[in-house]
């Protein structure tokens, strides 16, 4: 029996989250997370955006992957060619390692921007920060809390979310490992066991089953897991206001320079990692392996 959500017992006691019906307002978009089913199966995305588009189109293009759960485990990323990867996975048989998380699609594409919509969400959110998110199934995103909100559009494939609110934390097992803009739990949802975390037995936890069409709305704060039940392609939008952007990150430039410094998350981070023996950057990794063509894992 493989390590699912169907299987973990810190998740036994999640109830299904809210669902709301089309069409959503601008004022829908508050302090509680909801599902809209198939709220963007109208987008030109939903018709478009698939493993064959990205195979076709990503021949050539050099990413790199974030390989497990890098936000309770190591820190290991390796580099791969774009079309390849999603080739690999259209292909099925042996999963590739690693998942394409935070890709700035429409920094390297513009022209997808046409392709999706947020809408309501945005409209009140003038700073914005969209991301794709490819990868087979079983891809995972450790329990963490984002200080943006967050809409997430299901593309291809099914994920499975769960969610803990805010005022929780305290609850969650906050740990020193840093990441910029991130809190990160210590507790492993899907490999741990109540009796490693007894606080979490009670806590209030939530189930977004999300299937190809559906939207999440995530606010910022709420803590959350994350695991592709197949292979996936998400596109989501970070967004913010004006204030809320200047003091979460005059906050984090603070952690950063702490960070820097060795006060805080010091040989426990996401932003360094391992590479030829040596300890370096995210960026300095990336820019190594870029340079490779898709060579070593660290």
């Amino acid at each position: 029996m493989g390590i699912s959500p169907a299987n973990a017992p810190l998740l036994a006691h999640a109830r299904p989250l809210d669902e709301v019906a089309l069409p959503v307002s601008a004022d829908a978009f508050a302090d509680r997370p909801f599902v809209v089913r198939g709220g963007a199966d109208q987008w030109a995305a939903r018709r478009r955006w698939s493993f064959d588009f990205f195979a076709e189109r990503g021949r050539g293009v050099p990413v790199v992957l974030e390989c497990g759960n890098v936000m309770q485990h190591a820190t290991r990323y390796r580099a791969a060619d774009l079309g390849a990867y999603v080739d690999a996975i259209r292909r099925g048989g042996d999963r590739p390692e690693g998942y394409l998380s935070v890709f700035e699609v429409f920094a390297r594409w513009p022209e997808l921007r046409a392709d999706v919509d947020f809408g309501a969400f945005a409209a009140r959110r003038p700073i914005r920060f969209p991301r794709a998110w490819i990868g087979p199934g079983g891809t995972v995103t450790g329990l963490h809390a984002d200080y943006p909100d967050n809409l997430v559009a299901q593309l291809v494939g099914h994920k499975t979310f769960h969610l803990i609110p805010p005022g929780e934390g305290h609850r969650l097992h906050p740990g020193p490992r840093y990441e910029y803009g991130i809190r990160m739990s210590r507790v492993d949802l899907l490999a741990d066991g109540p009796e490693q975390w007894p606080s979490m037995a009670d806590v209030p936890l939530f189930r977004a089953a999300l299937a190809p069409g559906d939207l999440l709305y995530l606010p910022g704060g709420w803590w959350h897991h994350v695991m592709a039940r197949t292979p996936s392609i998400s596109v989501n939008c970070f967004g913010v206001g004006v204030g809320a952007f200047v003091r979460n990150e005059l906050r984090e430039l603070a952690r950063a320079g702490l960070h820097r410094l060795g006060l805080i998350g010091r040989g426990d981070c996401t932003c360094h990692g391992t590479l030829d023996g040596r300890r370096m950057s995210r960026k300095a990794i990336e820019r190594r392996l870029l340079a490779r063509a898709g060579g070593d894992r660290c």
